[in-house]
């Protein structure tokens, strides 16, 4: 009896379809945008700066000034506490 099988059959469901009393609106415009399809796409891009861009040795002169320059001013921020420093017995 193993080699059995069994069917169980089933009849198919009653379908009752309701139509919706009021139409759906389409969402979809009729005519596309007045932008149109440049929209969709990216800005072309910036021109390119008047003046070349600074190459590698501008940049590292450049980065050394303003070292300096903030060099001097952390010199004349500690001078006077030192000056006061000295004095203290």
């Amino acid at each position: 009896m193993a080699d059995a099988s069994s069917t169980v059959t089933f009849w198919p469901a009653a379908v009752v379809r309701v139509k919706p009393e009021v139409d759906t609106l389409s969402t979809v415009p009729a005519a596309p945008p007045a932008a149109g399809p440049d929209r969709a796409l990216d800005p072309p891009p910036p021109d390119p700066p008047a003046e070349p861009p600074l190459g590698a040795a501008e940049l590292l002169l450049e980065g050394a000034e303003l070292l300096l320059e903030g060099a001097e001013l952390l010199l004349e921020a500690v001078e006077p506490l030192l000056e006061v420093a000295l004095t203290i017995p």
